[in-house]
């Protein structure tokens, strides 16, 4: 959807691009598909483009992605269990070993409804 939007703010018609329907398994394989010519571009994420020789990465856009919990589950055991992962040092740490993510806000509570 991102390239879609992308796209469609430019005026550029999808038709006219090869191959632009196509879809890979991961992030890795379109990082893959672009170092052996299979793609010109493709969207991924940076972890997996610094994974292969001979692909550059350029940011599209920074995307912050939240975790929508039902109210009446707000205090389930579950819920606390995710969260408690969340605001761990251990997780923060693998989160940063991948690069590429802001944490600021990790683990904090935006908006209570």
């Amino acid at each position: 959807m991102l390239i879609d939007q992308k796209i469609h703010l430019i005026g550029l018609d999808p038709c006219r691009i090869a191959e632009y329907g196509k879809v890979v398994s991961s992030h890795l394989a379109a990082s893959i598909a672009v170092a052996q010519g299979y793609a010109d571009v493709a969207v991924g994420n940076e972890k997996a483009a610094s994974q292969v020789p001979g692909v550059e990465f350029l940011p599209l856009q920074y995307e912050q992605l939240d975790m929508i919990i039902k109210s009446s589950m707000r205090t389930s055991c579950a819920v606390q269990r995710i969260l408690a992962v969340l605001r761990s040092p251990e997780y923060r740490s693998e989160i940063e070993c991948l690069g590429g993510y802001d944490l600021v806000d990790l683990g904090r509570e935006v908006a209570e409804a």
